[in-house]
C-alpha cells in the first residue's frame, strides 16, 4: 500500500487554512484513499492547536467528515501521561 506523508500544520487551526490543507490532503489520494492525522491531546481533553473551532476532538472529527472525508474514526494513544488523537479517514 503506496504511503504519503502530509503535514497538517498546527499553526493553522481555523477553518479556512484548514480548509486548504484537506484540499490539498484530498488531491493527493487516490480515490478511496486513507489517511491519518494526529494532534496532540492537551489538558481538558482539546486538541493541542490551541483554542478556536477545530480544539476539540469531536470538531475535528465533523470538519473531516463535512469536507469530503468518510468512515472518520478516532483513537486516544496514550503514554507516560501524554497522549495524541489519531483521526482516520477515507476520501467519500
Amino acid at each position: 500500500m503506496p504511503a504519503i506523508r502530509c503535514s497538517i500544520s498546527a499553526a493553522a487551526p481555523e477553518p479556512p487554512a484548514a480548509l486548504h490543507q484537506l484540499t490539498e490532503l484530498r488531491r493527493v489520494l487516490k480515490p478511496n484513499g486513507r489517511c491519518f492525522i494526529s494532534d496532540e491531546v492537551v489538558d481538558g481533553g482539546g486538541c493541542g492547536h490551541g483554542d478556536g473551532p477545530l480544539s476539540d476532538a469531536e470538531a475535528v472529527q465533523q470538519f473531516l467528515r463535512d469536507n469530503g472525508f468518510a468512515d472518520v474514526t478516532m483513537d486516544i494513544i496514550k503514554k507516560d501521561g501524554e497522549g495524541i488523537y489519531l483521526f482516520k479517514a477515507q476520501i467519500a
